[in-house]
């Protein structure tokens, strides 16, 4: 029988500095977590018993009895210090600062098993500039977001922390709620109106529509940072949010507006050949946009309208409609420009050649119309442009906007070609020590900004030829984050994917894994893209003569100092390797 456990810390005594709502706040946390629907066994710490010591020795004790299920929540002062990041307990004083977020992460990180989630609740910070007033020490302030983004780097797969992490800003407990607003939301949250259609509350969920209400009500944003595999159910059974029947007016009022949409739509969008290209693909795309919206929306507000047949039909033709505006052509008038070519496909969509409006040229990649359908496949692609829009290094693609009308986004443009075609053209081995060390240097930005590609290979690596009066040399773009993890990412993928001859090991045997969304899957992608460059063809997978192989086309080299440490470094990379085959 799963085994859950929680605990539920509270502190309004203060010395200074004293709070209001915060051991309401826990109570009423702790006994929604003792009802059947969460089923947690539930440890309680309100004010003086709130002491550091005892609040660590409790969170060890969470651990004990192989728990399937360890949920920590904290309502206090949280503070930030050049020594690190607290949650203030009863017994807080300049020289012991209380419990460090930093350390609380080596604790998950330490006790994480495969069937173990491990979440954390801070509501912290209630009444600004507490840290400095309560005295402890020089230099401290209240916590922010980006304090826990810095103490937790990550936790580990099926972890998670949320946080309020209000700034230094006052009055964020409301008397009229009787709770800080962030714990009143949660409740609210907890108690159904987060619940799905099956009368379950997730974690992602969960967060999503805290962070909704939490915005709202006073124009703030929580914290989410975890590694969570697939839908992490907190609650179930439920009364799910809405499931009480739609009014008979309303939900005739919805189907008939449904059909309208959709018949205005079709009415609207009836072209010849030649006028599809030349005008009515980019209006059918700015008119449907709308319409989806619409459609999204009243189905996340009532989503029990899609149990109705008719309402369910129009969205259906809806779908079936941006389906077809994700087909494109060679010579179709698109939002962004016309299309004048086609690049290549993957398994994520197809890349088209644009000439704006203005005459530049831009690349535009579009999500394939068959897996609309796919969820999880439809927010990694997603994803793979948020990864992108958060880096801005010279050698790695920018992208631009993104669309919903097709699904897709646009980037620049590279005129070049893949490196599976560069690889094979006659360059001195310091040509392609160069693009080595640039795509390394891209890799290295990257990962400074916790986003890790997961499928570096030829085919995602475009190369251009710069000629002009000053200089004339290959550079490298690195693209397709299709794969890519970052930190604010709420799940892992559930596939491998990948190469089979780039992607690491753990990637293909442990694809749920934190290491398999760790920057050693892109240092092993690099140090095989290494002997792509070097020996112009593709390493055997799992195949040990690989090293020797590149020993012996590096053994011409006129310089016998960097052809060894080449290939002492790709070997150290395999070995690695076969030590993780045999863990």
């Amino acid at each position: 029988m799963p085994i859950r456990k929680a605990l539920v810390v509270g502190i309004d005594q203060y010395t200074q500095s004293p709070l209001s709502n915060c051991v309401n706040d826990a109570e009423d946390i702790a006994e929604i977590l003792e009802t059947s629907e969460y089923g947690f066994s539930v440890s309680k710490l309100y004010n003086q018993h709130a002491t550091r010591r005892n609040v660590l020795s409790s969170l060890n004790s969470l651990f004990m009895d192989d728990p399937n299920f360890v949920l920590f929540y904290f309502a206090g002062h949280g503070f930030s210090s050049p020594q690190g990041t607290y949650l203030a307990c009863h017994d807080m004083d300049s020289v012991d600062l209380g419990v460090d977020l930093d350390a609380l992460r080596r604790l998950i990180v330490s006790k994480a098993r495969d069937d173990l989630t491990i979440i954390v609740i801070l509501d912290c910070c209630h009444s600004g500039a507490a840290s400095v007033r309560a005295g402890v020490g020089v230099g401290t302030r209240n916590m922010t977001y980006g304090d826990v983004n810095t103490a937790v780097p990550f936790l580990g797969v099926g972890n998670a922390v949320i946080a309020a992490c209000k700034p230094d800003q006052y009055a964020q407990e409301e008397q009229s709620l009787g709770h800080g607003v962030f714990t009143y939301h949660m409740l609210e949250g907890m108690y159904g109106d987060a619940a799905d259609h099956e009368g379950k509350v997730t974690i992602p969920r969960l967060f999503d529509y805290v962070a909704h209400h939490f915005k709202d009500r006073i124009n703030q944003t929580p914290v989410f940072k975890g590694d969570l595999v697939g839908s992490v159910v907190l609650g179930a059974n439920l009364s799910p949010r809405h499931s009480t029947s739609i009014p008979s007016d309303e939900l005739r009022a919805l189907e008939q507006s449904s059909d309208n949409y959709v018949n205005r739509y079709i009415q609207s969008t009836i072209f010849d050949l030649e006028s599809w290209d030349r005008e009515g693909y980019k209006y059918a795309c700015q008119s449907l946009a709308p319409i989806l919206k619409w459609f999204d929306r009243e189905i996340e507000r009532l989503p029990r309208v899609l149990a109705s047949k008719k309402f369910k039909s129009a969205y259906d033709t809806v779908q079936n409609k941006l389906a077809d505006v994700g087909q494109l052509k060679i010579g179709l008038q698109t939002e962004l420009g016309e299309v004048i070519d086609k690049l290549g496909a993957g398994t994520f969509g197809t890349v088209w050649k644009i000439r704006s409006l203005d005459g530049r040229l831009l690349a535009y990649k579009t999500y394939h119309p068959v897996d609309l359908g796919n969820s999880e496949k439809r927010s990694r692609f997603a994803r793979g442009y948020e990864a992108m829009a958060q880096l801005d290094h010279p050698h790695i693609v920018k992208v631009h906007k993104f669309t919903n009308c097709p699904v897709g986004f646009s980037m620049d443009y590279i005129e070049g070609t893949n490196l599976r075609d560069f690889a094979h053209m006659e360059l001195s081995p310091r040509d392609f020590l160069e693009q080595l060390l640039t795509i390394a240097d891209t890799l290295k930005h990257t990962h400074s900004r916790n986003v890790f590609h997961r499928d570096v290979k030829p085919e995602n690596i475009i190369i251009k030829f710069d000629n002009d009066e000053r200089y004339s040399r290959y550079r490298p773009y690195l693209t397709d984050f299709d794969l890519a993890w970052f930190d604010t990412a709420t799940k892992f993928t559930k596939e491998g994917l990948g190469s089979l001859i780039y992607a690491s090991p753990e990637q293909l045997s442990k694809p749920q894994s934190h290491a398999a969304h760790a920057a050693t899957t892109d240092i092993y992608s690099f140090g095989q893209l290494l002997f792509y460059f070097l020996c112009r063809r593709d390493p055997v997978p799992m195949f040990s003569d690989n090293p020797r192989v590149l020993r012996e086309v590096v053994s011409n080299w006129s310089s016998v100092e960097p052809a060894e440490k080449i290939v002492n470094l790709y070997e150290l990379k395999f070995l690695v390797f076969l030590r993780r085959l045999t863990a």
